[in-house]
Formats: structure tokens, C-alpha cells, sequence
């Protein structure tokens, strides 16, 4: 008994410092250098993993399909990692004034967060923590890439050397073309309407949260940079009106981010990084569907450079094997840091298999075979541990020289970097793909390993790792123990071609619409009879079925009636067509057609806007006639404490052509008396001494939709700038760098009237606006716009069975309306509420993806909400 209490003692006594065990060094050592109210921003990894290789083995060994391979993954993860961080996540609810910025992920079971000192020494208490570090995460810039030269068009018909080099003009010929396949480019940001790629933007197909990952933009775009849209045209891209072949897989479509960064910004923090993988393997945040899972996931960027071995296990391991194991292909471009490189990038250099973050490094296509190594592409070995092929980098090469590719909005550039080498891995994947379909990516890119083409010394090296890719030979080897499918014998294939009677982000100021869709049959069979369901997001969908006769490549256009919209702002339809009676589609994607656009509101006087919501849901819209540089909400810091304003980066323009942009306010109704005024602050630095670079603003007024326009202002040189700068690119710094402009409106009583800023650019500087004020001078406006739908927070999302409704700020609140729709648009729950917070019991409903309408007086809201 006494050595049983003496034992008790010593494990007492070491507790505390067996839980100091749990506290990195390196965050031990940031708790003892700051202030007791200071936040650290730390990582939270948890004792208990999910067994994805045990899983995945099971599941590979079963007769399941390949798609619901990915389901049982991925919810067996999201379980695991619900029941680990439950207690922690609890805790850190009822602590949220000594920690906050939670962000919790399945995908990797890590908890990021910020949290004062004195909350982070208890946390070794909760026996399902493993490690607690400190964030300090030392990502790169994004992989840098050599312009070569500016080429805009090819003649007609015309196919890039590098493609021909990759050997898949069999496949084309044999009909693949990555038709019903989809890929997610990980990058600098895509242009959505670049001829070359604009069709195939899964934003056409479903919602845009589904379609897009955004860190820097709200939507799809590549304003930043290029890059992205270059990589994407290199997988994808077909310009239909010139048979201009830019791309491998041209029938496939595609999902996008911008979270890379460019030569003058770095990459965002890990958790924004595994929020967007964590995205691409849940899309539509229903984890018990699989079909929004992307096929393959090109990575054009680095995350690390350094001679160690960081980053070759841990939470990047997992999140790199999760990936894998949810039968996505993950393809990474090698780096650029040959000849003489001594490191290879993270996570490039994770060694979990031969093709887990499959590398690839860069020849010059354009001449002959042997195609020579590009001098910048990255060499081997791999830091990580590991012996024989898991040491060699990279897997294989492909070209990445001279590539010429999509460019801005509608042009073309021809680029160097492995950046352009492994898009034609992945366009190589999306083929086999389509020819395989019930393969995972982990097989496909095996069959693209094995057979490649040996270059350099004879077997596997650190140049060129297992040789040039073979497209070809790949679908040959997968078709000596697979039957691949027939491209040319699709017996059904509906396509919803398009939604008429409203355009793609129109802006408009009548609520009634005409609407119609055009089908069309892709099959080789006669389609009779079809099922169609139609309507608003966020409403009940209508029902209408289609009897005919629909010959093969035949289309036809059905009435959808007319459609009287309730609320002004954004809208968005949805169609949705089905063959009666048959289930199997060659390309399920194109069963569905989207299609946004914008009704003006006309609001009351008074109205603030401070632009810390970007465009408050469609109050504010954009006209950019040339799809380059516009505007949009920027950081903005220095400013009565906002963080945001509108700004166009007029400097980033080139060439300089007068092009105009027009930033464009919601309908005010005038009163009929006081003295009205509009006012807004303006940021905007002349570079000085260049005449040529002399940017104007134009202030206009319109009266009525369709009406005259009036001028109010002309801002230009001296009026325009506060000061000089000799440097483009400005940013605040100060609030003298601001200047407040007012105008009497007196003149337009009894009228609706809006507001336009349009810019003509003379690549000069860049021009900010902020707090926008229209308002009746005896009576100031004081606080925040009371026309704009208060911000609500919905959590836990997803849940099991109960959601919280929660008013970001207190100050907004009043009775909101909240209404509950199920996937098929039938109203499931509607409730008034008459509190600030609203605990919803969903217990009773399926498991699924719902839309919650929540609805103050004529404005809306919407959120996605998933129970599991």
C-alpha cells in the first residue's frame, strides 16, 4: 500500500510537467515574451487520427465504387475529428474573451486559433490533445514563372507543340477529351470569361460557392495575376470559335481558388490554405455526396524552401494523404530552383508514395525528342526520408518552356516554369479520367509513372525523374486489365445549354422576366420525354415536364413562364433537366445551368456605406466593358478605424488605352424637401511628373433606370490628388492622405437617382472611395446603414441536429423572418423570430444540404446549412 501512494504522489507531482510536454518549445518560448492580454496564434493537433491507409485498404479491397470510396473517407474523418475537438471547441465557446479566430478542420483534425497565455497552460489538461504549436507558419511566394514572349493568336485549328509532345492526340481521336470531368486549379485566381475557358466554369453549371474558393476576391477572378488563368488554359482550354487548341482536356470543367501568391505577395496563413483542400473535398458541404469532388487538383506554387526536413510529417502529411485517399489525383509543379537548387519544395518533397504529391519538372516540348531539361527546373533528391524512388524528384517531366496559354481576359502569352509543366500532367489525367472513371486518381497517376518515357541516365533520376509523359501509353496500360468506356457510344447525354431571357450578371430595373431554356441532346439515342425543375435560389422550385421528340444533336426551347422576382439585389435561377426514365448520363454536369443577375434597388434617404461588406449582397454593382482591372473592396487601412474601401488599381493597367469603369450605386428615392446632400471620401496620389499617367474620375448622376446622366464632377490631376507619389501602386497611410467631396442634390427632389464613379485610366494610380453618405443636412445620418440585411452567424455548421441563428451586431436588431429549404426547393421549417438569437432544432429532418432565407422586411439573406 505505501509503494502504491508513494506512486500516486510522484504521478501527481509530474503531471504539470508532463503536460508541459504537450506545449511546443517554441511556443513555450512565445508565452514567456509577451503580455498576459496578448493573443498567440497556436495549432492544436489531437491524439486520435482516423485510420485513412486502414480505410482506404479495406475499401480498395471491396467491390465499392470509387465515388463512394470518397464518402465513407471523408465522413469517417469528419467523425473522428467531431469527436476528438468536441470538449476543446466547447471550452473555447464559453472562453471567448481569452481566445478567439477559431477554425476548426476535419480534413487534417487540427483547431487553429488565437489564445491569451494563461488559456493555452490549461489546455494540456484535455487528454485528447496531442501537441500544441505555435502558428508560425513560413510559406513561400508563389512558384515564380520567365515570361518569354507575347503571342495572340494561333493560326485557326492550331495545337501547341507541348501538347502534341504529350502524345494524347490518340486519345482525341479516339474521342476523350475529358468530357464530364473536373478539375480544381489551386492558384493565383482565374478570369472567368476568357473565350478559352468561360463555358466550363462550374459556375454556370452550380452554385458559385461550389464553383469558387475566393481568399482575395468574393468571385472568380485573376486580376492579381494571370498565372492561374495560363495554367488552367493549358488543362482545359479550347477557343470554339477558332478550333484553337490551347488545351489537353477541352470538354472538361473546372473549379478555382486564388489563394497563391504572386512576386509581390505572399501566401496566406496554413488554415486558409487547408480551408480551400478542405473545400475541394466537399464542395457543396454535403459530405454525403461525391459527385462535386474534383478529379484531379493542379498546384502551380511552393509552400516551403529549406534544407531540413520540415513539413515531412504532421498535419501536412495527413492532409496530403487524405487527399489521395479520396481518389483525387494532387499534382504539384516541381519548383524552379534548378540547376543548382539544394532543397526541394514542401510539400513536393513528402515522400508517402511514389506519386502522393506527384512532382513534376520541366523540358522544352518545342524541340525535337529528346526534349532537353529546362535549366530552371528543380532537382533532386527529396529531403524527407525515404530510399530508392520515395528520395528521387521529381516523378516525371513534361513541357514547361515556351508554353503558350490563356492570358487576362481574352489573350494569350507564352510563359516558361514548371508552373506550365504539370497542367499537362493534369489535362493527361482528366482524359484517362474520362476513359476510366471508376479508377482513382492514385491509379491513373501511376499508369502515367510507369509509362513514362526514360530520359537522361537509364532509369529513375533526379532530373527527370521516370522520363517524359506518354498519354497514350498510360491509357494503354490502364487498358490491358481495364475496359475503358466508349466516348463515341454515349447512348444519353441531356445538356441544359442555356437559361434565355436574362443575362449572365445583367443588371437590370424591372422585376418581371420572360424566361426559357434550350436542351440539348448529346446522346445517340431520341430523348421523349424529359423532367424538368426550375426556379429562384432560396425559393420553392417549380415542376414542368417536356414530351417530344429530340433527335440526337438536336436542341429545343421550353417556355418557363414568367418570373415576377420579390427582392431587388442579386438573383440567381437554377434549371434542372432529366431524361424521364433514365438515371445513367454520360456527363451529369451539364443536366444543370445557373445564370445571376442584378435588380436595382431603390432605397430610402438617409444611407451610409463603408464598404466593409464588399458589395452589401448586390447593392453596389461594376461595369468593366474590357473584363481587365475594375473595381473592387481592398484593404484600406488608416481610415476612421474601417478596413475597407472601393478602390480600382488604375497602375496596374497595360497598356494605358482610356479604358472606363464604372462603380455604381443603388436607386435613392429623393424627398420632396430638406436639403439632401451626397458625400464621400476619396484617397488618390498623382505620380508626379508624368503627364501622360493623369487618371480622371467622373462623377455622375443618373435620373431613372434608363435616364439622362448628369455630371457632377470631373477630377483630374490637382483635384483629384491630396498629394504625389513617384511610385505607382499606392496604398493609405495616413488620413491626411483623404479628402471628403460634397455635393447639394436639392435639385433632383421627388426622383430616384444613382450615383457612378467611372474612371478613365491612364495607368496613373491607384483611387480609393469610402464612407458614401446620401442624407438630408438638418437631419445627419448617425451610425451604420439601416438599408443593409444585418450579418448573421449560423453555427455549429454542419450539425447533427441543432443550428444557432446569431446577429453578428446587437445594434441591427428586429424580427427576422427565418425559412428552411430542402435541395428540391420544398419549404421545410418558416418561423418568425423575435430575439437576436434562435436556437433551431433540425433533429426531425434528413441528413443534407438545406438553404436557410433569412428575411428583414424586403431584404434577404442566404446561408447553406448541412445536417449529418
Amino acid at each position: 500500500m505505501r509503494f502504491y501512494l508513494h506512486a500516486l504522489v510522484l504521478l501527481f507531482l509530474a503531471a504539470p510537467l508532463y503536460a508541459q510536454y504537450k506545449i511546443d518549445s517554441h511556443l513555450q518560448e512565445q508565452i514567456s515574451n509577451v503580455q498576459p492580454e496578448e493573443f498567440i496564434k497556436i495549432r492544436i493537433e489531437f491524439q486520435e487520427k482516423f485510420d485513412v491507409f486502414g480505410e482506404k485498404t479495406r475499401l480498395d479491397a471491396s467491390q465499392i465504387s470509387v465515388a463512394d470510396r470518397a464518402k465513407f473517407i471523408l465522413i469517417g474523418l469528419s467523425e473522428k475529428a467531431a469527436q476528438n475537438q468536441a470538449r476543446v471547441l466547447d471550452f473555447f465557446n464559453n472562453e471567448k474573451d481569452r481566445v478567439r479566430n477559431v477554425q476548426s478542420f476535419w480534413i487534417a483534425n487540427v483547431v487553429f486559433c488565437e489564445a491569451k497565455p494563461e488559456l493555452i497552460q490549461v489546455l494540456p489538461d484535455f487528454p485528447e490533445i496531442k501537441t500544441i504549436y505555435f502558428e508560425n507558419n513560413r510559406f513561400e511566394l508563389g512558384d515564380s514563372f520567365v515570361q518569354e514572349e507575347h503571342i495572340q493568336v494561333r493560326g485557326p485549328g492550331g495545337t501547341e507543340p507541348s501538347i502534341e509532345a504529350c502524345n494524347v492526340r490518340p486519345l482525341w481521336d479516339l474521342g476523350y477529351t475529358g468530357r464530364g470531368r473536373k478539375v480544381f486549379v489551386y492558384d493565383t485566381g482565374v478570369w472567368p470569361t476568357h473565350p478559352a475557358i468561360a463555358e466550363r466554369f462550374m459556375g454556370n453549371r452550380t452554385f458559385m460557392d461550389d464553383s469558387w474558393f475566393g481568399y482575395y476576391h468574393f468571385e472568380p477572378n485573376g486580376e492579381r495575376n494571370s498565372h492561374g488563368t495560363h495554367v488552367l488554359g493549358t488543362m482545359v482550354g479550347l477557343e470554339e470559335n477558332t478550333a484553337d487548341s490551347i488545351g489537353i482536356a477541352m470538354n472538361a470543367y473546372w473549379i478555382a481558388n486564388d489563394h497563391v501568391g504572386t512576386s509581390i505577395a505572399v501566401m496566406p496563413d496554413l488554415p486558409y490554405l487547408m480551408a480551400a483542400y478542405q473545400w475541394a473535398l466537399n464542395p457543396d458541404g454535403d459530405l454525403s455526396t461525391s459527385d462535386d469532388i474534383p478529379d484531379v487538383i493542379n498546384n502551380s506554387f511552393r509552400w516551403y524552401d529549406g534544407a531540413d526536413q520540415e513539413q515531412c510529417e504532421g498535419i501536412v502529411l495527413d492532409l496530403m494523404i487524405a487527399i489521395e485517399a479520396a481518389g483525387v489525383a494532387n499534382i504539384y509543379s516541381g519548383g524552379n530552383q534548378g540547376p543548382n537548387n539544394t532543397t526541394v519544395s514542401a510539400p513536393q518533397r513528402i515522400n508517402v508514395s511514389e506519386v502522393n504529391t506527384f512532382s513534376v519538372g520541366s523540358v522544352n516540348g518545342n524541340l525535337p525528342f529528346p526534349h532537353p531539361l529546362s535549366s530552371f527546373s528543380s532537382l533532386g533528391p527529396k529531403q524527407c526520408p525515404g530510399a530508392g524512388s520515395l528520395s528521387i524528384h521529381p516523378e516525371v517531366v513534361a513541357p514547361g518552356q515556351n508554353v503558350r496559354s490563356a492570358w487576362a481576359n481574352n489573350e494569350y502569352n507564352t510563359i516558361s516554369g514548371t508552373s506550365m509543366a504539370s497542367p499537362h500532367v493534369s489535362g493527361v489525367a482528366l482524359l484517362l479520367k474520362e476513359a476510366f472513371p471508376f479508377l482513382s486518381g492514385e491509379d491513373i497517376l501511376w499508369a502515367i509513372y510507369l509509362t513514362a518515357i526514360d530520359m537522361g541516365e537509364p532509369g529513375e533520376d533526379n532530373m527527370y525523374g521516370m522520363g517524359m509523359i506518354d498519354a497514350f501509353a498510360a491509357f494503354e496500360y490502364l487498358a490491358e486489365n481495364h475496359t475503358p468506356v466508349n466516348p463515341n457510344q454515349v447512348d444519353y447525354d441531356l445538356a441544359v445549354e442555356s437559361i434565355d431571357g436574362v443575362l449572365m450578371n445583367g443588371v437590370y430595373c424591372e422585376n418581371n422576366f420572360n424566361l426559357s431554356t434550350t436542351l440539348k441532346n448529346k446522346g445517340l439515342q431520341t430523348i421523349t420525354a424529359v423532367d424538368l425543375s426550375f426556379g429562384l435560389a432560396g425559393a420553392p422550385m417549380q415542376s414542368q415536364s417536356w414530351t417530344g421528340s429530340l433527335a440526337p444533336n438536336q436542341s429545343v426551347n421550353i417556355n418557363l413562364g414568367v418570373l415576377n422576382t420579390a427582392f431587388d439585389g442579386q438573383q440567381e435561377y437554377q434549371v434542372f433537366a432529366q431524361i424521364d426514365g433514365i438515371e445513367e448520363s454520360y456527363d451529369v454536369i451539364n443536366n444543370s445551368r445557373h445564370v445571376r443577375w442584378n435588380v436595382r434597388p431603390t432605397l430610402a434617404v438617409p444611407f451610409i456605406e463603408e464598404f466593409e461588406q464588399g458589395w452589401n449582397g448586390g447593392l453596389w454593382t461594376v461595369d468593366n466593358p474590357d473584363d481587365l482591372n475594375t473595381w473592387r473592396t481592398i484593404l484600406a487601412p488608416f481610415h476612421h478605424g474601417n478596413n475597407k474601401a472601393a478602390a480600382i488599381q488604375l497602375a496596374n493597367y497595360n497598356p494605358a488605352e482610356n479604358q472606363r469603369d464604372e462603380l455604381v450605386s443603388p436607386f435613392f428615392a429623393i424627398p420632396t424637401a430638406g436639403e439632401i446632400f451626397v458625400d464621400w471620401d476619396l484617397c488618390y496620389r498623382k505620380r508626379s511628373g508624368i503627364a501622360s499617367h493623369q487618371d480622371t474620375l467622373y462623377v455622375l448622376l443618373q435620373s431613372g433606370c434608363a435616364g439622362h446622366r448628369d455630371t457632377l464632377a470631373v477630377l483630374a490631376g490637382d483635384q483629384l490628388a491630396a498629394s504625389t507619389s513617384a511610385f505607382p501602386n499606392f496604398v493609405p497611410s495616413n488620413e491626411s492622405d483623404w479628402r471628403k467631396f460634397e455635393f447639394d442634390l436639392t435639385a433632383y427632389y421627388g426622383e430616384e437617382i444613382q450615383i457612378v464613379f467611372q474612371t478613365v485610366n491612364r495607368a496613373g494610380n491607384n483611387l480609393y472611395i469610402d464612407n458614401f453618405r446620401l442624407y438630408d443636412i438638418q437631419n445627419p445620418p448617425v451610425g451604420l446603414n439601416t438599408q443593409v440585411l444585418p450579418e448573421f452567424l449560423v453555427y455549429p455548421n454542419p450539425s447533427e441536429e441543432k443550428f444557432v441563428f446569431e446577429l453578428k451586431n446587437l445594434q441591427f436588431y428586429q424580427p427576422f423572418l427565418l425559412t428552411i429549404f430542402n435541395i428540391l426547393g420544398q419549404k421545410v421549417e418558416e418561423t418568425k423570430i423575435d430575439s437576436n438569437r434562435y436556437l433551431l432544432d433540425f433533429s426531425h429532418h434528413p441528413d443534407g444540404v438545406y438553404l436557410a432565407v433569412i428575411q428583414i422586411g424586403d431584404n434577404r439573406s442566404l446561408h447553406r446549412i448541412v445536417k449529418h
